[in-house]
């Protein structure tokens, strides 16, 4: 048993450091002109076209207040381009899909070595993978409450988290009004988290997390899949008197990328 233990945690350890290359904070000015994390995002490779994947109440802020990223230590991006939003009248928190998918154009295209950051290719979003019970989950965020500013050294630090847990059961998504078809939800439970090293740390406020991505950490059924750590949806809600994390399945993300191309 100890062995088994010792064995998952490397497996997180080292599926942390990989994750995490491919999502990235998402800033916007405060009212001080200083950086303010606003949400996370994740680069998506589609032939020749990048893309930036992160939740619609996130990407439709641009207009109003432009987000950007760092793509070295002290360069911004901000961000531009072709927006696809899914569909929605009125208050996105009520939006069951709320998934935002930017074809990013212009200068400064992934990948970023100067902030480890990389173009995950789209061959790796798997949708519709199913049944959601016995498998194990990551999401890979940014939460803002690990976001800090140094204004006198002009400096910005922001420290990714994972959350690890298995899917509600699936008679259980109908009464939370969604479906295993288009839904994943984790149950939240804070003192389970890991930081960008995979050490084990309890789970911040998920706040600035939405637009992460949500992997299959491993699959408990045994499932041959040709694809390591595959990314099945992009978490968008938390429902705090539920303590769930709600993510929406990444067919969405595939039909706005194609759309885009």
């Amino acid at each position: 048993m100890q062995d088994e233990e010792k064995s998952l945690n490397e497996v997180i350890d080292d599926a942390m450091g990989v994750m995490s290359k491919f999502v990235v904070p998402l800033y916007q000015e405060d009212g001080r002109g200083r950086p303010s994390l606003y949400g996370s995002g994740f680069f998506v490779k589609a032939g020749e076209h990048h893309f930036l994947v992160s939740a619609a109440h996130v990407l439709e802020t641009i207009n109003a207040n432009p987000l950007f990223y760092y793509i070295a230590p002290e360069i911004k991006r901000k961000l531009s381009g072709k927006r696809l939003l899914n569909p929605w009248q009125g208050d996105r928190e009520k939006d069951p899909i709320d998934i935002g998918v930017l074809k990013l154009s212009g200068e400064g295209l992934p990948p970023y070595p100067h902030v480890g950051k990389v173009a995950i290719d789209v061959s790796y979003l798997r949708p519709g993978y199913l049944p959601r019970s016995g498998i194990n989950y990551m999401l890979v965020g940014f939460p803002a409450s690990q976001s800090h500013v140094n204004p006198a050294l002009r400096q910005v630090a922001a420290t990714a988290y994972g959350y690890r847990n298995c899917s509600i059961k699936e008679d259980e998504y109908c009464k939370h009004g969604l479906s295993p078809e288009t839904h994943l939800a984790l149950p939240l439970d804070l003192e389970v988290g890991f930081d960008s090293n995979g050490k084990h740390r309890n789970f911040p406020r998920p706040q600035g997390m939405s637009g992460s991505p949500m992997w299959i950490l491993y699959d408990e059924d045994g499932r041959d899949d040709s694809q390591v750590l595959p990314i099945v949806a992009v978490g968008t809600k938390y429902w705090r008197k539920e303590r769930l994390l709600v993510g929406t399945d990444v067919a969405v993300v595939i039909k706005m990328i194609n759309a885009a191309i």
